[in-house]
């Protein structure tokens, strides 16, 4: 075999081995303790994430705390609020007009229609006005359940300052004036009985004096 037959036949040989494949180079960045860069890798594989820092631990353990007393002082606004809330309904309440309800009305003729009854007296002090409107709504009641008004409301009046509602009847165990004490409760009034023996037997009267304060 000559020279050039033997450099040809070595080319053959070589050129029947694919030449080697290198990965392109690889740059890999991440952040964060748990998120290191794993590529290219055999075999096990450990990673160890260091958590937060004992200075990060404790600015959030600040922050948490002052959240904390921020709804602390929030709990105690709302408190305070509901309480004044309370006080100013309270006020409104004792400054507003008494009036019968709706229902209390249409309890009252419904508990007294039919009852026994005598004519009623019904007397306010003079010039309140608020204590004149709220007979009037009582007398009305009394009107539709039957029970006769002896005058038009307004023209009985009372000397002084009485307050509340009094119930006057000779005889209070008697059979109208004991189903209209009892009536006039049921509904929500504070109703005093009076009895007074030397009173006329025939009428009951109904004094509805000035708001209790």
């Amino acid at each position: 075999m000559n020279a050039s037959s033997s450099l040809f036949g070595w080319l053959i040989l070589l050129s029947s081995f694919d030449p080697p494949v290198w990965s392109a180079s690889i740059l890999q960045h991440t952040d964060g303790s748990c998120s290191p860069a794993v590529a290219d890798v055999k075999g096990n594989v450990t990673i160890t994430c260091n958590g937060m820092d004992q200075a990060t631990v404790n600015k959030v353990i600040s922050l948490l705390n002052e959240i904390l007393k921020d709804r602390k002082k929030l709990d105690q606004i709302q408190q305070d609020l509901d309480k004044t809330t309370k006080r100013t309904d309270e006020i409104e309440a004792r400054q507003a007009s008494r009036r019968l309800t709706q229902n209390q009305s249409q309890q009252i003729v419904k508990l007294l229609t039919g009852k026994s009854s005598v004519p009623v007296e019904i007397s306010v002090p003079i010039g309140n006005d608020e204590a004149l409107q709220y007979a009037g709504d009582i007398g009305r009641a009394l009107f539709s359940a039957g029970w006769k008004i002896t005058k038009p409301i307004g023209t009985l009046q009372v000397m002084g300052s009485p307050t509340g509602i009094l119930l006057r009847a000779r005889d209070m165990g008697s059979p109208a004036a004991k189903s209209l004490l009892e009536s006039l409760r049921s509904v929500g009034l504070d109703v005093k009985p009076i009895e007074q023996p030397d009173y006329d037997s025939d009428v009951i009267a109904l004094i509805v004096g000035g708001k209790p304060l």
